[in-house]
C-alpha cells in the first residue's frame, strides 16, 4: 500500500471546525479526510489552544509529524474502510519496542507517568 503527504499532491488547507484539524492525506492516489482532535494538537504542542488560530499554527508546524502518525493509522486500517480517519492523543504514543511485550510497555508507560 502506497501512502502520500497530502502536500505533495494537492495544496488542501487544514481547517478548525467542532474542536478539532481536519486536513487530508493521500494513500494510493485516492484523498483520505482526516482529523486530529484538540487535545491530541495539545498534547504536541504541551499547552492549550485558546483560540482556532493557535491549534491551526501547532497543525502546521508539527503537519509532518501528524502525517506520519495518519498514514500509519491509515495503514492499518481494515481493507476498504472508508471514511474519517480520526487521530487522538493515544495514536501519538509511541510504539513498543518491536518484540517487546504489551504488559511490558503499559507498566513503563505508568512509570514515566
Amino acid at each position: 500500500m502506497m501512502l502520500y503527504s497530502a502536500r505533495s499532491l494537492l495544496p488542501f488547507c487544514a481547517r478548525w471546525a467542532e474542536r478539532r484539524v481536519f486536513f487530508e492525506i493521500f494513500v494510493n492516489g485516492h484523498a483520505m479526510p482526516c482529523a486530529i482532535s484538540g487535545a491530541a494538537l495539545e498534547e504536541i504542542a504541551k499547552h492549550r489552544h485558546v483560540t482556532a488560530r493557535d491549534a491551526l499554527a501547532c497543525f502546521e508546524q508539527s503537519r509532518d509529524r501528524i502525517e506520519a502518525v495518519a498514514r500509519k493509522k491509515a495503514h492499518r486500517r481494515a481493507e476498504g474502510a472508508s471514511g474519517l480517519l480520526n487521530l487522538w492523543t493515544g495514536d501519538l504514543d509511541e510504539p513498543p519496542p518491536e518484540g517487546a511485550p504489551m504488559m511490558a510497555f503499559a507498566v513503563e508507560q505508568q512509570r514515566a507517568a
